[in-house]
């Protein structure tokens, strides 16, 4: 049983919190633009709830916000200029609203979705989060892996889970093809990203029955994410099929 009711206003006066997860719950009402007062929040998740109204432009307050998710609500009208021109926000998920064609700035686009879940990808391989203390200068997450792949994967590679796929050559190669669509999603040209779809059924084509342990539960938690936000297995209308 989730959460359901509205979401306080309350919540704004957490000046310290930098993470609010309120998905897969019951949650209706509007979104508070009280919120926008979290002035250190890095991710905001309200995604798959029964959320309305429109996205308030005081979020655009929050000028640490990395991560927004909306995501499976019955949100309308358009994402908040203010909001899009927000330079510290790179992932946004606004995927089964009807928000109308908005305008984006800076590295938001329509493709936000796969590239977050490339994201995710690459998080549970390496354990890292993207605002890791050793990412500097013009060094991501998404770089340091590429930079890599594929012959210092063990340089990486979360040290647990490169111990149990070591032991398993078949892991092995799952784990290597899992990277490798980690990085695709996270193509800096949102044009050479492939669509959810492609990723899905790439995802499943790896079949985690046959891996073990924390490989199997990484691999079958990343499907059943990626197939919970999006159902259908569809993102935004310009996205483009692609074959790995």
């Amino acid at each position: 049983m989730g959460l359901d009711g509205t979401i306080s206003p309350v919540l704004g006066n957490l000046s310290s919190l930098r993470y609010l997860v309120l998905a897969g719950n019951y949650l209706t009402g509007t979104i508070p633009s009280q919120l926008g007062q979290l002035r250190n929040l890095w991710m905001l998740r309200l995604d798959n709830n029964q959320l309305q109204g429109t996205v308030p432009p005081g979020l655009s307050a929050c000028r640490s916000l990395y991560y927004l998710a909306l995501s499976y609500n019955q949100l309308h009208g358009s994402i908040p200029p203010e909001l899009s021109l927000l330079k510290s926000l790179k992932y946004l998920y606004i995927g089964a609203n009807s928000l109308t064609e908005y305008g984006l700035g800076g590295s938001v686009s329509t493709k936000g979705d796969v590239y977050s879940y490339g994201i995710l990808i690459l998080e549970m391989v390496t354990r890292k989060r993207p605002n890791d203390d050793m990412f500097v200068g013009d060094l991501n997450l998404q770089k340091w892996v590429r930079l890599a792949f594929p012959d210092r994967l063990t340089d990486i590679i979360d040290s647990e889970l490169l111990n149990e796929v070591n032991e398993n050559m078949e892991d092995d190669r799952c784990l290597l093809s899992f990277i490798h669509i980690g990085l695709l999603c996270t193509a800096e040209s949102p044009s050479e990203r492939p669509s959810i779809r492609d990723v899905a059924k790439t995802l499943g084509s790896l079949k985690p029955s046959s891996m073990g342990g924390a490989a199997s539960s990484m691999l079958t938690a990343t499907i059943s994410e990626l197939l919970k936000t999006n159902p259908t297995g569809t993102l935004a209308p310009d996205s483009q099929s692609s074959t790995f």
